[in-house]
């Protein structure tokens, strides 16, 4: 038998569970025939942080997450499984302003026989001039938690649902570098402050994920 992935498909040896996972761009999940359930996780991506030089630099929010497992009907074999995964928020740089909201990660699984709706991370917020990153919210008919909140006494953004550190700008003569990127999957990206006399822009977002596992 085949299984869709990424516009090719590919052999999948039957009664063996697999996994399947999308990072960026829209298409379809395609249910293999044979597979009594499904597993799936959804992680939002995360949004930028802004940038001052006064002080007001905040992080990201991070991405939040969904879980589910629903039981397959045999009916639901070659059903189209529509996905779309969020574009992290990018940070700001060159200038003092905002950073990006990500945008909405989503899966439609209303098709399947026991399904119901779509799944629905909504984008996490950018960090604003003197507002933190709102971490992105779950909805749909599955396990739903939030994205967290970037630190305002850190600046550092905010944590992902699924655990993703957010990115953190600050000074550690020990270290070789002092900026550390946002961890995927989700996490937000970092204040871009002034420190010690450098200029920080805005981190990026990570990105989000989506994956589903077939279970026979």
């Amino acid at each position: 038998m085949f299984a869709q992935q990424g516009g090719r498909r590919r052999s999948v040896v039957a009664g063996a569970s697999f996994s399947e996972t999308r990072t960026t761009g829209a298409g379809s999940f395609i249910v293999p025939a044979g597979y009594t359930s499904v597993e799936g996780k959804l992680v939002g991506p995360g949004a930028g942080g802004s940038r001052s030089n006064s002080g007001q630099a905040r992080g990201g929010g991070g991405g939040a997450k969904i879980t589910f497992t629903i039981a397959l009907d045999p009916a639901d074999a070659g059903a189209s499984l529509a996905y779309v995964c969020g574009i992290p928020g990018a940070g700001r740089a060159g200038s003092n302003g905002d950073g990006f909201d990500a945008t909405d990660t989503t899966l439609n699984i209303d098709v399947l026989t026991n399904g119901t709706g779509t799944l629905t991370c909504a984008g996490a917020k950018g960090g604003k001039l003197g507002v933190n990153g709102v971490g992105g919210i779950a909805s749909g008919s599955g396990t739903n938690v939030n994205g967290g909140n970037a630190d305002l006494l850190t600046g550092q953004g905010g944590t992902s649902a699924d655990g993703a550190l957010g990115g953190t700008n600050w000074i550690d003569p020990t270290e070789p570098t002092p900026t550390y990127p946002a961890e995927a999957y989700g996490g937000g990206g970092a204040a871009g402050a002034r420190l010690s006399g450098i200029q920080y822009s805005g981190g990026d977002g990570a990105i989000g994920i989506i994956q589903l596992t077939w279970v026979p």
